[in-house]
């Protein structure tokens, strides 16, 4: 298949923009409507705080007793019964196959994103927004996805806005997938305010009018985290009925926090280095027979996002997506990966994954390496992506992608 020909679904569409709108909704509330607004934060800020963790990094996170996080206050979730940790067969396979060879204790985790001992027992971490802006981008949704195209084409994108450039599959017709992974080396390009930069691991279905999407992996997002380190995140949207819902990290309901050492907003304690060494992290997202899928860190269950808020990815998803991803407001965009002009590599020069892995129905639940000829690349102008490959039995299914980014019409590639 022509990747110029492939349509993805609007779920696709619909995660871009919530990305998108957290990073250009600076504007300020007024009257009753930035009352409400700073009242509901307030609301969550008064939820039993049993220990407060500063990071060297500045951040604050509150452990937040569990059953009180702000999520399972919402009315979807009135009855709803917390899944302490993924148990099917699925998230045994991935933890115990060849494809992450990490340590995959909470306390580890935790080395791996900077909160040290963690919270206490019975209480997760919920990150600290500061300051009246920051509160106004969190909760400020009504605008985004009101102008989205029905149809987003994969093609050599590029200039203003979002661009992406990494590897697309599709399963055959009716099959869907049930988790999707991959070890994803960290950098931390340079970002303008306004601009993000990152690399994600991508699900979504794009059932008719009832469409989702979820993205997990790490960003550099200066104007929404406050400065320009590479921190773990995830977006979540979804469509039901023409209205769309979603948002970063745990901005409104829609997550499950579980574990009490890691969670979004973190930043990563190591960072990898152009000609150094080379720092990544296994992710991946799975789905439950309870149709939550699970966030997954070092084969560590973070938490999940519950299918209350999912119903078009309740079964599964019909698209996964790995590779980097920027946005920009100027027509100038942000470097991907390491920065670098893209030269297919070499290690250590340029951004990639490896041990990238996929689940569908019918595999058994064991994690297996996508098949090249039903893999699609997509690329742009001023981002480039690898041919894909399996290397060995170590790095497994790798790409490697990114590029400097800049003018849309001056970009080399």
């Amino acid at each position: 298949m022509d990747y110029k020909s492939l349509t993805i679904s609007i779920a696709v569409t619909i995660a871009v923009a919530i990305l998108a709108n957290h990073v250009v909704s600076t504007r300020g509330f007024s009257g009753q409507k930035e009352t409400e607004q700073m009242a509901e934060v307030k609301t969550i800020n008064k939820h039993a705080t049993t220990k407060t963790i500063k990071t060297t990094f500045g951040d604050i996170f509150d452990c937040v007793d569990i059953h009180r996080q702000p999520t399972l206050l919402h009315p979807l979730l009135k009855n709803h019964k917390i899944e302490m940790r993924p148990g099917s067969a699925l998230h045994r396979n991935l933890k115990n196959s060849s494809f992450s060879t990490e340590s995959s204790s909470s306390t580890n985790v935790a080395k791996l994103v900077g909160l040290g001992k963690g919270c206490p027992k019975g209480t997760v971490p919920i990150r600290r927004t500061v300051g009246k802006e920051n509160m106004i981008r969190s909760f400020d949704y009504n605008k985004f996805g009101k102008n989205l195209s029905i149809d987003f084409p994969i093609k050599e994108s590029g200039g203003t806005g979002y661009d992406n450039a990494g590897i697309v599959l599709r399963p055959e017709s009716g099959k869907l997938i049930k988790g999707a992974a991959a070890n994803l080396i960290i950098y931390q390009p340079k970002v303008k305010d306004h601009q993000f930069s990152g690399a994600i691991i991508e699900v979504s279905n794009g059932l008719p009018g009832n469409a989702g999407a979820i993205h997990l992996g790490w960003m550099v997002n200066p104007l929404y985290f406050g400065d320009g380190q590479p921190r773990l995140f995830a977006a979540w949207a979804q469509l039901s009925d023409g209205k769309i819902s979603g948002c970063y990290n745990m901005d409104c309901p829609g997550f499950v926090q579980v574990n009490r050492y890691a969670t979004f907003g973190s930043t990563f304690s190591h960072v990898s280095v152009i000609d150094g060494p080379q720092y990544g992290t296994h992710m991946s997202l799975t789905v439950e027979p309870s149709g939550n899928w699970w966030v997954n860190i070092r084969n560590v269950g973070i938490g999940y996002f519950a299918n209350e808020f999912f119903t078009g990815l309740r079964a599964g998803a019909d698209l996964t997506l790995w590779g980097g991803t920027v946005y920009s407001p100027f027509p100038s965009s942000p470097p991907m990966g390491s920065g670098l002009e893209y030269a297919g590599g070499p290690f250590r020069r340029t951004c990639f994954m490896n041990q990238v892995g996929y689940v569908n129905q019918d595999d058994g639940h064991r994690y297996s390496d996508p098949n090249p000829s039903s893999v699609l690349r997509k690329y742009s102008r001023c981002y480039l992506v690898s041919k894909n490959r399996y290397v060995d039995d170590k790095w497994r299914y790798t790409f490697f992608f990114g590029g400097e980014g800049g003018d849309f019409h001056s970009c080399r590639y």
